[in-house]
């Protein structure tokens, strides 16, 4: 066979794409054509994939075993920072329940308590018409204050009902809810009608402040 014709099939035959009888003729004539032979190996060279370059895979182990030695440290980590932010973020802001809640009521004067003494100091008269409030149990404190709606009365007086919501209290060293954070003491003394809502995180607690005060300024008297 021509060799022009077996150089036009060898790369076929070097990828073994032709059919068994063209095989045998290639193979045959390359027996006798060193030229046709030669053309066969710079053939197969080309097509041969390039041999891998050694790698040395000692720091790929060494960064797994580090990897692997660091993922419960990471876990751990973690979970403390979910655990401080919880602390920070909703201890303080979700109000406390009111099976852990106990509440103190009395007129300030009748009682030898903090607030009682300060306002004495400021007007000894006045402590005696103060209806005070006093929240204990799990470290309670008053967030942000109270806020107060009225109504007003067809003679043009107002009744004032308040609104405050008690929180679990997290001291920490720069905390600073003031001195008296679960005492809430009205300065005069209610009026018929008034009322003060207490809000914890399962119910809410009304309570009459006219009659809280002809209870307790009674019973000091």
């Amino acid at each position: 066979m021509d060799c022009r014709i077996i150089q036009d099939l060898l790369p076929l035959y070097a990828e073994k794409l032709t059919s068994e009888e063209s095989a045998k003729a290639v193979e045959e004539h390359l027996r006798g054509c060193p030229e046709c032979m030669e053309k066969l190996g710079a053939i197969t060279a080309d097509t041969a994939p390039a041999p891998l370059p050694d790698r040395d895979i000692k720091p790929l182990k060494k960064a797994r075993r580090s990897l692997l030695f660091r993922i419960p440290t990471i876990i751990l980590s973690s979970a403390l920072l979910l655990g401080a932010a919880f602390l920070f973020l909703f201890w303080g802001v979700i109000p406390i329940s009111s099976a852990r809640l106990g509440t103190v009521i009395e007129v300030t004067g009748s009682a030898d308590s903090a607030r009682a003494k300060e306002y004495s100091e400021i007007d000894p008269t006045r402590a005696k018409r103060c209806l005070s409030f006093t929240f204990i149990g799990s470290c309670p404190c008053i967030r942000d204050g109270y806020s107060v709606h009225y109504d007003y009365n067809p003679d043009g007086t107002m009744t004032d009902h308040y609104d405050i919501t008690i929180y679990p209290e997290l001291k920490l060293p720069f905390g600073n809810r003031g001195e008296h954070p679960n005492e809430f003491t009205f300065t005069t003394s209610p009026k018929k009608g008034e009322t003060l809502t207490v809000h914890c995180s399962d119910r809410v607690l009304v309570y009459d402040l006219w009659e809280l005060y002809q209870q307790y300024a009674g019973e000091d008297e």
